[in-house]
Order: C-alpha cells, then structure tokens, then sequence
C-alpha cells in the first residue's frame, strides 16, 4: 500500500508549496516513497549522522546506514557524500 498511495510524488509535491508557506524557518523536503521531512534549517540527516558520531566516537568507516531514497536530492543521500556504508531499502 505504501508503494502506491503516491508513487509519482505528485500528492506530495502538490502539498510543498502550501506547507513553505505556512512554514517559512523550516526546510522542507519529500522524504522516501510516502513522507515529507520538515526541519529546523541546517538539521537534515547529515547533521544528524555528525552529531552521532561526536557522541558516540566512532569513525565514519564504523557506521553503517539503511534507506530508501539514497539518490541525489534523496532525503537518504547523506551517507553517500559522507563516505558511509549504506544500503538502499525496498
């Protein structure tokens, strides 16, 4: 059902303008095949994984990241630029 409630990103990229709108501090991206993040600007997941690593201490090469939108402009694609095993999920 996930997969075809809006596989064409049509529903959600039709609900963004609205949502910019209405949330101009935040950013606001479509995620994975059914969500749209909305973050404190500069907060995405590349941040996360650095705040991460400074906590727990541990080197990039010791991460392992999963996904479903590990493409450029993907909300996943962080890993990539970041040099971080990963794998891509259905």
């Amino acid at each position: 059902m996930k997969a075809i409630w809006d596989p064409d990103k049509k529903k959600r990229l039709a609900m963004l303008p609205l949502l910019e709108e209405m949330l101009p501090e935040f950013e606001i991206h479509l995620g994975g095949m059914t969500t749209i993040d909305i973050t404190q600007k500069g907060i995405d997941k590349k941040y996360g994984i650095q705040k991460m690593r400074e906590y727990l201490g541990i080197s990039y090469e010791d991460m392992f990241f999963i996904g479903d939108a590990i493409f450029p402009g993907g909300n996943d694609y962080a890993p990539v630029e970041m040099s971080i095993a990963y794998r891509k999920t259905e």
